[in-house]
């Protein structure tokens, strides 16, 4: 159900940056992942939540016998733009566990730690709010353009490195929420046996509705199954 544009595609949302918060704790999800070496499907919750002070916190959460994860990202909006302030990563699987945590107030010339009304326009992210600013990006384009790329820096495994994210097409495909017009995005890869694709939802504000991504002989698929 692939449907090809040579042209740019109109996106009726209307967009108020002092309400932009609101489109990304909207729609909370919840996915089934599926992971090619361990023969389980295993659910996800996906969403984002607001703190009592004007914080926000992204999670991204599993468990299960053989298989757990928990990523959470700690983050302010200011001007539509996301700034993280804190992250944790924790994965266990067949017996191996991979952590990751750091607070990042930072002076994005360099990645390093300072203060975060040092920032310039080219914030830093980690793997999580990067995610909901390439979100909140599409939302604010007033067409989505095949072909159009979105750049970021992103702290990933203790350096930072590039992810740039390029609009491939229009498809048409179907979930456990009927059949839906998703934007098929493909993050670039250096690496020729790695590779990451994302379906997103203009209808539910481009929230995430599929990614696959392999990584040499492994395959992760991640799909939506219900709202919260």
């Amino acid at each position: 159900y692939i449907i090809h544009f040579s042209v740019a595609i109109s996106v009726s949302i209307s967009i108020d940056s002092a309400d932009l918060d609101s489109h990304i704790l909207e729609y909370g999800a919840l996915y089934e992942l599926k992971i090619s070496e361990l023969p389980l499907r295993i659910k996800i919750l996906r969403e984002v939540n607001r703190m009592q002070n004007s914080e926000k916190i992204a999670v991204f959460k599993a468990s299960s016998a053989f298989f757990s994860i928990d990523e959470r990202s700690r983050f302010m909006l200011d001007r539509g733009e996301i700034v993280p302030l804190e992250y944790s990563y924790k994965r266990r699987a067949l017996g191996k566990t991979d952590r990751d945590t750091f607070a990042f107030t930072q002076n994005n010339n360099s990645g390093e730690l300072g203060n975060v009304q040092d920032r310039n326009e080219e914030n830093v992210f980690d793997k999580l709010s990067v995610q909901y600013q390439l979100q909140l990006d599409l939302i604010r384009e007033e067409a989505i353009e095949i072909g159009k790329s979105f750049s970021y820096r992103v702290r990933d495994k203790g350096k930072l490195k590039p992810y740039k994210f390029i609009i491939e097409d229009i498809e048409q495909i179907e979930t456990e929420l009927g059949s839906l017009r998703t934007i098929r995005i493909k993050r670039e890869r250096k690496k020729d046996d790695r590779s990451t694709v994302l379906w997103l939802a203009p209808q539910y504000k481009f929230t995430l509705i599929k990614i696959i991504q392999r990584e040499r002989d492994r395959e992760w698929e991640l799909e939506i199954k219900d709202w919260l």
